[in-house]
């Protein structure tokens, strides 16, 4: 099947790991929270899509299962995250900042965020 052949494209960033600073990022595992959402999820995607494919992480192929348990799930390693230099990995949701917790300058700190896209 082509691109042009799908009815519609559906992806779906992976639910949330356990987190563990001892471990890489790209082998992390669900967490209760994160099938939970997956789980969430699976109404509205599982059997609308004709092929299922998952990065090669653990996380990520565990957040497919829990959304479409019974159907087969191809692994492209070309899916998986971008890789961070391992110092950066440790506690990363909860060190990294993300730019609406940057300060601003003064040239944008009157602007509002932009609302979310209306799918």
């Amino acid at each position: 099947m082509t691109f042009a052949e799908c009815a519609r494209l559906v992806l779906v960033r992976h639910a949330m790991p356990v987190i563990d600073p001892e471990t890489p990022a790209e082998l992390w595992h669900l967490g209760p929270e994160g099938r939970a959402a997956a789980r969430a999820l699976a109404p509205l995607i599982a059997g609308s899509a004709a092929h299922y494919v998952s990065s090669t992480e653990p996380k990520a192929l565990e957040t497919l299962r829990e959304i479409a348990p019974h159907v087969p799930i191809e692994t492209d390693a070309g899916f998986a995250e971008v890789r961070r230099p391992r110092a950066t990995q440790a506690g990363s949701r909860a060190t990294r900042s993300s730019p609406a917790s940057r300060p601003r300058s003064p040239a944008t700190a009157s602007r509002r965020p932009l609302p979310p896209p209306r799918w």
